[in-house]
């Protein structure tokens, strides 16, 4: 299992939370005890997460919606939205399984970013969630469409051949000036300005962990920060170095924040027929040592069985 922004699709979003929550079940009900524990839901929390929801998004919780918990993960799932938190760190995601599913297009005076980002933040006000230091910096468009498999051009423009459904718009972080590199806050409303999509995992950050990566700062200020030998290869070139704070994602089990140093890089392969390229970043400490944030369990797969010999 591992983490990742959720898919642009209210189906596959969807089912992004169910497989979540399977594999946090599963992997402790096969014995990994650093997985969090699959619970029952107490009747007081059953109704602390339906009058949650209900302010937060206006969504009413049917009698036959599905509640399940592993740990401090809480699910709720039924017809109409997937809901998932945290109450360890207070991170949500909430998905309305009508967002972005409609055959009539977004209205262009009410998706530009003077427009949208206001009624954005208005609702984030009403849910009365908090993302103290969020900045803006771009959307997430989502297209629907059908096309004949005849004659279809490789040069097709989605934007101008589908519907614009969607528009959800992404934020980063910072802490007086310390950008905090794993926090997501991802929101897109639907007609009516409720929330029909959210994603917001925005964890608690220590001063010390913020005096430190002030530090990294002016290392990489001072270029007395050197670059690990593990970087500095022919094939790969490297796009930003910066300092600041990484977490861990959403689904892992545990939390850690550490102080770190950001590189995004683009490796391209030296085969002069293929040359494919992919780009990636990894986390260091000021010792050039490796941080990686997410770390979960090891679960063996189903052993191989040899084919029968006839």
């Amino acid at each position: 299992m591992t983490d990742a922004t959720i898919p642009k699709g209210s189906s596959t979003s969807s089912s992004w939370l169910s497989a979540l929550a399977l594999a946090l079940l599963t992997a402790q009900c096969n014995g990994f005890a650093e997985m969090p524990e699959p619970r029952e839901l107490r009747p007081q929390e059953r109704d602390t997460l339906v009058r949650v929801i209900e302010e937060r998004f206006g969504q009413s919780v049917p009698n036959d919606a599905d509640f399940r918990a592993a740990g401090s993960f809480r699910f709720v799932d039924t017809e109409r939205f997937h809901y998932m938190e945290r109450t360890d760190i207070n991170s949500v995601i909430f998905e309305n399984v009508d967002y972005g599913v409609s055959d009539t297009p977004l209205e262009p005076a009410d998706i530009r970013r003077e427009v949208l980002l206001p009624r954005i933040e208005r609702a984030l006000l009403r849910s009365g969630l908090e993302a103290e230091g969020r900045r803006f910096t771009a959307f997430q468009d989502e297209f629907a469409g059908s096309a004949e498999r005849q004659g279809l051009s490789i040069r097709i423009n989605p934007r101008s051949a589908s519907t614009h459904v969607a528009r959800t718009a992404e934020f980063a972080r910072s802490i007086d000036g310390v950008p905090v590199f794993g926090s997501e806050l991802l929101v897109g409303l639907m007609s009516d300005s409720a929330i029909g999509r959210l994603r917001l995992h925005w964890p608690p950050i220590g001063e010390r962990a913020r005096d430190k990566a002030r530090g990294l700062q002016r290392s990489l200020r001072t270029q007395t920060w050197t670059l690990p030998e593990e970087m500095r290869s022919d094939d790969i070139e490297i796009l930003e170095v910066a300092a600041g704070i990484g977490h861990s994602g959403i689904s892992a089990p545990d939390l850690r924040v550490e102080p770190a140093i950001r590189i995004t890089y683009r490796r391209t392969s030296k085969d002069p027929d293929r040359p494919l390229a992919s780009t990636g970043q990894k986390f260091f400490d000021a010792s050039g040592d490796e941080i990686t944030f997410q770390r979960f369990p090891e679960i063996e797969g189903t052993p191989r069985k040899e084919p029968e010999r006839r």
